[in-house]
């Protein structure tokens, strides 16, 4: 049978003008944009040199529309958590923070294996979490959502504001790979983020055939992303030095939020969960798998994903 994904997206001038209005692409060949050099989003590789500029158009946007189409691939199921009956009829938006540093050990071997791997230490993360939540929830097709700076455009970088879009990854076939061909793939995939990473997520959304439900995001439902902060301790002078803190907002967007924080000291993460889906047992426990299951990872990153999580739920 023929496939029918992802499907045909149409040239629409509001999506041109969409992309414009963020700063993709230059509207007219009189006035080029140049582009910065990548964001460094996810660790991914900074190239050597900028991307020459290029113009909008109905082509470009489609291409470009097609291409989260098929990181995100066909419809899947929601997320199940194994506490999902206390999920309220409609997101409360409301949740609570988790903050962990990576064990100095633990981060070791991140970067000790990424360097070997040729991943980033962030693709070793992210691909340990898809791997945490196919477990958890029991599921073949994991989808991880994102987020992109969305800042190339000359002089935006200096611009106070958030900028993000959206982004998401379906990690279908992860039971079938090694954890180091999924750390390798997922950074490639993050690298190709970086050049769509202007695309609108609503521009993607309007082409999948989704089920509407107040109760969760419909594309995805758990996020990890990275906030690459030039630093969370500033010197003031002698005497006065001041820590960047995350304190929860009371807030959640989605069911469960990670956020990787690189810093001089190590890594440190924040899990901001939704209330009361999750507990604050909850989420230490979630904590204290995916460090375990991380270890483990990269101790035999050549073995079957699918083969080692049959031994776990045996």
């Amino acid at each position: 049978m023929r496939s029918t994904w992802p499907p045909r997206t149409r040239d629409r001038g509001t999506s041109c003008v969409a992309l414009t209005r963020v700063g993709c692409l230059s509207s007219s060949p009189s006035t080029p944009t140049t582009r910065l050099p990548r964001a460094r989003h996810a660790g991914a590789p900074s190239p050597s040199s900028t991307t020459a500029p290029r113009r909008c158009g109905p082509t470009r946007t489609s291409f470009a529309v097609d291409h989260w189409l098929r990181e995100i691939g066909p419809p899947v199921e929601p997320l199940h958590w194994p506490f999902e009956e206390r999920r309220l009829p409609a997101f409360p938006h409301q949740g609570d923070t988790w903050e962990i540093r990576l064990p100095a050990d633990v981060d070791a071997l991140v970067h000790e294996f990424a360097n070997t791997a040729r991943a980033t230490p962030f693709a070793v993360l992210m691909a340990a979490y898809a791997v945490l939540i196919g477990e958890v929830c029991r599921t073949d097709t994991p989808v991880i959502g994102g987020g992109l700076r969305n800042r190339r455009l000359p002089g935006i970088d200096r611009t106070v504001g958030m900028f993000v879009n959206q982004c998401a990854f379906s990690y279908e076939d992860w039971r079938s790979r090694t954890f180091a061909e999924l750390a390798q793939s997922t950074t490639s995939r993050l690298a190709a983020a970086m050049d769509h990473q202007e695309v609108p997520f609503p521009l993607v959304t309007q082409h999948l055939t989704l089920s509407r439900d107040r109760s969760r995001n419909p594309v995805f439902q758990t996020c990890i992303s990275m906030n690459d902060w030039p630093d969370t301790q500033l010197d003031y002078g002698p005497g006065m030095t001041v820590d960047v803190s995350f304190p929860s907002n009371g807030g959640a967007k989605f069911d469960l939020d990670i956020i990787v924080l690189p810093e001089p000291g190590g890594t440190r993460m924040l899990w901001r969960y939704s209330t009361p889906l999750f507990t604050a047992a909850d989420a230490e426990d979630l904590v204290s798998r995916y460090l375990a299951l991380v270890t483990d990872l990269v101790a035999a990153p050549h073995a079957l994903l699918g083969a080692r999580t049959e031994q776990v739920a045996s």
